[in-house]
């Protein structure tokens, strides 16, 4: 998944960048785990558990 990255502390976030014409969102949510597997269910977890509108 491309929004899964890794901070400098070795923990997984979800981040999402949402460009408009005059300004710039960024959705970041540590997922709070060392491992990619679980950041994949915990990522997947979200995203079915927020609206849409919520996550872009």
């Amino acid at each position: 998944m491309s929004h899964l990255m890794l901070s400098r502390d070795g923990i997984w976030c979800y981040r999402r960048v949402n460009l408009t014409p005059r300004k710039r969102r960024e959705i970041r949510i540590s997922l709070r785990t060392c491992s990619k597997r679980e950041a994949l269910l915990r990522v997947e977890k979200y995203l079915t558990s927020q609206p849409f509108h919520c996550v872009l």
